[in-house]
């Protein structure tokens, strides 16, 4: 164990200190801070940006459907979103789509995607029933320069029941 710049940084050996099971205990006096998983761009590839790298804030949770699907709900006003942390490796426009479920009392309720400093808004959509997934262009976001970017989506009102049921974000070069 060390400490950096007020950090503790904990070190694990290097092999299992049993060949067969090993349980490490670790009791803290208060609430980590943990650094948010970094999606790394492979060259040229979109970002499939979905629930499993998502950090949620607020009342959104990420959910299991009964169609065998993970998804994002419970996000009824500005304060519950999703957020990613991308490392871009080629700057320029990004073409944006999400891939959601709402039902018809869901339509037109606000919603923002923001992409470092960018952002674009839209209103939901109906797709149909409760999981009944479709694809909805966004538009364009430039990104200037190489680097580490925040994406984030949220409701920019209060709606009193779910934004969408969220799948996922892509954001494809252009």
């Amino acid at each position: 164990m060390g400490r950096e710049n007020g950090a503790i940084t904990i070190s694990l050996p290097a092999r299992s200190l049993d060949e067969n099971d090993t349980v490490i205990v670790m009791e803290i006096s208060a609430q980590p801070v943990v650094d948010p998983p970094l999606i790394v761009q492979g060259s040229d590839e979109p970002f499939e940006l979905d629930y499993l790298e998502a950090v949620t804030a607020g009342k959104a949770v990420k959910r299991f459907n009964r169609d065998g699907g993970f998804f994002i709900s419970k996000w009824t006003g500005p304060a519950d979103s999703i957020t990613w942390h991308l490392l871009v490796s080629l700057p320029g426009s990004y073409k944006v789509s999400i891939r959601y479920a709402a039902r018809e009392n869901w339509a037109k309720n606000p919603y923002v995607v923001t992409v470092g400093a960018r952002s674009l808004t839209a209103a939901v959509e109906a797709t149909g029933d409760w999981f009944q997934y479709r694809k909805f262009d966004l538009g364009e976001v430039k990104v200037p320069k190489a680097g580490v970017y925040t994406v984030n989506v949220r409701p920019t009102s209060v709606s009193g029941h779910d934004l969408m049921y969220f799948q996922s974000l892509i954001l494809e070069p252009q």
